[in-house]
């Protein structure tokens, strides 16, 4: 479950960052509907962990940043990390219904489809029940596989959206922004992260030089 901090007025933080994305939701055409920033909230955990430094969210005109970097960061080395997070946004909001169509939901069904045909024709020695069950161990295997995979693919979208934020904002204004990240959070890497399932900072850093 996301925690975050109590509502408050906005600060003069806040304010700048809400003018950021306002300007560069403009620049990179995302309609309103889609990025509306009206206010700005700072959570401190993102279900059982604390809320990482990537951790940006835009949800129902609210800015979701992680209070890790609350006061940290100058409205100028938040601008080239808003953009990244909007271009991430807006490619994962487009690709995530294929992405799970294609890694999660046509294996699953295939398998599915495939395994309670084999088993039933050849049979195997093995009781109904048993073949059951060995076709809902080979759904679900799939299914988890496919789940982790689509997670990988999504995650490494960050560094599309990177590249895409530095023609934008500069190359060097983003990597000098996420390498201070890295210097404020001590190169700290997230289980997802160890698991290759989404891109450290510091490949972030490499992916810009």
């Amino acid at each position: 479950m996301e925690k975050t901090a109590a509502p408050s007025p906005l600060t003069e933080e806040d304010r700048q960052i809400i003018m950021i994305v306002r300007e560069l939701r403009s620049q990179l055409n995302i309609n309103r509907s889609e990025v509306s920033a009206n206010t700005v909230s700072w959570a401190d955990q993102f279900f059982l962990r604390r809320a990482p430094p990537e951790y940006i969210r835009f949800w129902l005109g609210d800015v979701r940043l992680p209070v890790v970097l609350k006061g940290k960061l100058s409205p100028e080395e938040w601008r080239p990390i808003l953009a990244s997070a909007l271009i991430y946004f807006r490619i994962i909001t487009k690709k995530t219904v294929r992405y799970t169509g294609e890694f999660v939901i046509l294996p699953f069904m295939l398998v599915g489809i495939v395994s309670a045909f084999t088993l039933r024709s050849f049979g195997f020695g093995l009781g109904p029940s048993q073949i059951a069950g060995l076709s809902l161990s080979l759904i679900f295997t799939t299914g988890f596989i496919g789940i982790l995979v689509l997670g990988r693919k999504i995650g490494w979208i960050r560094l599309k959206a990177d590249q895409e934020a530095a023609r934008l904002v500069g190359s060097d204004q983003l990597r000098k922004s996420l390498e201070k990240v890295d210097q404020i959070v001590g190169g700290a890497a997230s289980i997802l992260m160890t698991l290759r399932l989404k891109p450290s900072l510091k490949q972030r850093i490499r992916n810009l030089e």
